[in-house]
């Protein structure tokens, strides 16, 4: 091991592309560096390109650090890997942080929680101060939901070409004959996001969207 952190940063990513899962044992032992927060952050990275799924005794332990780069990388290798042994600390984190950190948490979440945990997705989602934050936690949303590409769609639009998307939505679940269906989107393509979730919640009676509508965040009838 190079005690030049910048050398060993480095390896670790060569490891990663070179795909050699032999390192794995050499990048877990790095992941757990008390003193070099890059290489942490390094190991974890270059764990999730291995795919290295007997990694996550260490990165269940990386959502507790201190640091929000490294809680980070270690909420991307549990959604990419889908390691659901760490739901309960990925869980504990989200509600921990109020930080950088809480996207990446919020939307592990919802790759690997469960249909209770929405409420607390779309809780993180509300704090967010930025619109690619706040996506990013609904996306956890619908990916609990079902609906990830969909609700990535039609976030990715705007105006005009949204409501023809959302139109070509209703249609394809036969909404033309669920009354509250065409309301709830009439609320909302009148400007009143509110009320349209409100409407599918008291339809479907359905908690997570339930949740959705009483968190009343910023496009988050899209996920409903």
């Amino acid at each position: 091991q190079d005690p030049r952190s910048i050398l060993r940063r480095s390896a670790a990513r060569a490891l990663a592309r070179l795909g050699s899962t032999d390192a794995v044992p050499h990048l877990i032992s790095a992941a757990s560096d008390p003193e070099d927060v890059e290489m942490r952050r390094a190991a974890l990275q270059a764990l999730r390109h291995l795919e290295a799924r007997e990694a996550s005794a260490i990165v269940r332990m990386s959502l507790t650090d201190s640091h929000p780069s490294v809680r980070i990388a270690a909420a991307e290798c549990v959604s990419e890997l889908v390691l659901e042994s760490c739901a309960e600390t990925v869980r504990s984190a989200l509600s921990d942080w109020r930080d950088e950190s809480m996207p990446e948490l919020a939307y592990a979440l919802g790759c690997v929680g469960g249909g209770d945990d929405v409420g607390a997705i779309v809780k993180a989602a509300g704090l967010c101060s930025s619109d690619t934050s706040r996506r990013r936690c609904l996306l956890g949303a619908a990916r609990r939901l079902g609906v990830e590409a969909l609700a990535y769609r039609l976030m990715i639009v705007k105006g005009f070409e949204r409501d023809s998307a959302m139109l070509e939505v209703l249609k394809a679940m036969g909404g033309g004959g669920k009354r509250y269906l065409r309301t709830s989107l009439e609320a909302f393509t009148s400007g009143d996001e509110a009320t349209a979730t409100h409407i599918l919640a008291e339809a479907t009676n359905d908690p997570a969207i339930l949740a959705l509508a009483q968190a009343n965040v910023e496009e988050g009838f899209l996920v409903a």
